[in-house]
């Protein structure tokens, strides 16, 4: 059973006021006409599910109309692998969504951060292991 409220996957658009690179998970926690508009003003939206009635329950108890949770790209963890990010929101996804929607929302994903990636690109310089450690003999 689903209800009507939705689930916005999507990518944070870099600004003055959100300066690092995250994956945006926003929740509806209550039906506004306005809540798209303000998604799509703020991210750069993937993918949408419905929200099943475990989760609907959880925005009753809010005061605002969104809740997000986000996770950065580019900290410590991850490192701006990107698949890590997915999987790691896959799994904290696994207990509410079906596996099939899982993977259309993984796979919509990678699609839209290829594009997300071109319009914000790391600041991380990457160095590899084999560099550090090569001696010249």
């Amino acid at each position: 059973m689903m209800s009507d409220l939705l689930v916005y996957y999507g990518f944070t658009k870099i600004n003055k006021v959100a300066k690092k690179r995250e994956l945006a998970i926003v929740f509806e926690n209550e039906y506004g006409w306005k809540n798209e508009k303000w998604v799509s003003r703020k991210m750069i939206v993937a993918a949408t599910r419905r929200q099943t009635i475990k989760e609907s329950e959880d925005g009753k108890s809010s005061n605002r109309m969104l809740t997000k949770y986000s996770i950065f790209i580019d900290d410590k963890p991850f490192n701006s692998d990107i698949s890590r990010v997915l999987e790691f929101n896959k799994l904290a996804d696994s207990n509410n969504v079906q596996e099939d929607i899982l993977n259309d929302i993984y796979q919509k994903c990678c699609e839209k951060f290829q594009e997300y990636n071109r319009l914000y690109p790391s600041k991380i310089k990457r160095s590899n292991q084999i560099e550090l450690f090569e001696f010249k003999i």
